[in-house]
């Protein structure tokens, strides 16, 4: 019989791992979401310029 102590590690580790997971994953969403925004404003930034620049060369 192993002492009460190594009965509980598992589950704690267990739970710390979810937990872990947990705020990692949101982490990774939030990091994802910005990443989509940042690319949509560098896309309208590019296609703006681009407008711009057609502008200039018809005139």
């Amino acid at each position: 019989m192993l002492p009460i102590s190594h009965q509980i590690q598992p589950e704690i580790t267990r739970i710390g791992q979810l937990i872990y997971f947990e705020v990692n994953y949101r982490y990774v969403e939030q990091v994802m979401k910005e990443q989509k925004l940042l690319k949509r404003i560098y896309y309208r930034k590019l296609i703006f310029q681009e407008n711009i620049i057609k502008r200039i060369k018809k005139k």
